[in-house]
């Protein structure tokens, strides 16, 4: 996603296409070039990742990994988190321990 406001930056959303703020634009990563540097206030681009549940089985992923290339060398991001969709046949999930 490119923007001109760090205000309209995604953190999470129920839909796709994301609602986007006025000046905003996505399109798909693979092929996007990013041309603004890290610690650009604005513009700014975001790379936003979409989980989708394929079944009522609910489920779950410990990161995204990100390929990209600059000037033809490549490289790899990983980003570790830890991320769960519930499903209609799991149980419900333990608080955890404080």
């Amino acid at each position: 996603m490119t923007s001109t406001s760090p205000g309209s930056a995604i953190i999470y959303t129920d839909s796709y296409p994301p609602e986007l703020a006025d000046g905003s634009t996505v399109a798909l990563a693979e092929g996007a070039t990013f041309t603004y540097q890290c610690g650009s206030a604005v513009p700014f681009q975001q790379v936003l990742v979409g989980l989708r549940a394929t079944s009522a089985d609910g489920g779950g992923w410990d990161g995204v990994v990100i390929s990209y290339d600059v000037d033809g060398q490549e490289y790899e991001l990983t980003v570790p988190t830890r991320v769960f969709m519930c499903g209609d046949e799991t149980e419900a999930c333990k608080e955890p321990d404080a």
